[in-house]
């Protein structure tokens, strides 16, 4: 399925860039270096550097500079620099809080606590699930319960135990 997605964003970064539209060929290159993370990490920072050189001819939406933070921390995660992953991960946040921008941010809060809790600091990565919990419920943005029992999952706990 990842090679029919890659394919996919491919044929669509190709189109984006006939026509001209900046803004979706930026988005499609944060989306395909998502997707080589795991797959290559090498192809996903060559994207991720496509999408900053994008970035910096004018498409300054504060959504997708928060994704680009994001990513940034995953490949730093998968790296094992988790310091730096931090550094991306607060700095997202950042722009995600101030622009209230719920849906991402709790995403955040869980990508956060991931990374807290793979160098085992276990009072932030426990902060950061909650706060990722917390958005993510009916109280907040009523996520669908997959995001709930991934942060249940993640905490080594099922929706039983809570």
């Amino acid at each position: 399925q990842y090679d029919n997605a890659i394919s996919a964003m491919k044929k669509a970064i190709l189109n984006f860039q006939k026509i001209g539209d900046l803004f979706s060929e930026g988005y499609a290159q944060l989306y395909i270096s998502k997707l080589y993370i795991k797959k290559d990490i090498s192809k996903s920072k060559q994207h991720l550097e496509n999408y900053e050189n994008i970035y910096k001819q004018g498409c300054k939406c504060i959504l997708i500079k928060a994704n680009f933070l994001e990513i940034k921390a995953e490949i730093c995660r998968q790296n094992n620099e988790e310091e730096e992953a931090i550094k991306f991960h607060q700095k997202a946040i950042n722009l995600l809080e101030e622009n209230s921008i719920k849906p991402d941010l709790a995403e955040a809060y869980f990508q956060l606590a991931l990374t807290y809790k793979q160098i085992g600091d276990q009072a932030n990565s426990q902060e950061y699930f909650n706060k990722a919990m917390y958005l993510w419920s009916p109280e907040q943005i009523n996520a669908p319960k997959q995001q709930i029992e991934r942060v249940l999952k993640a905490m080594n706990l099922s929706s039983d135990q809570t």
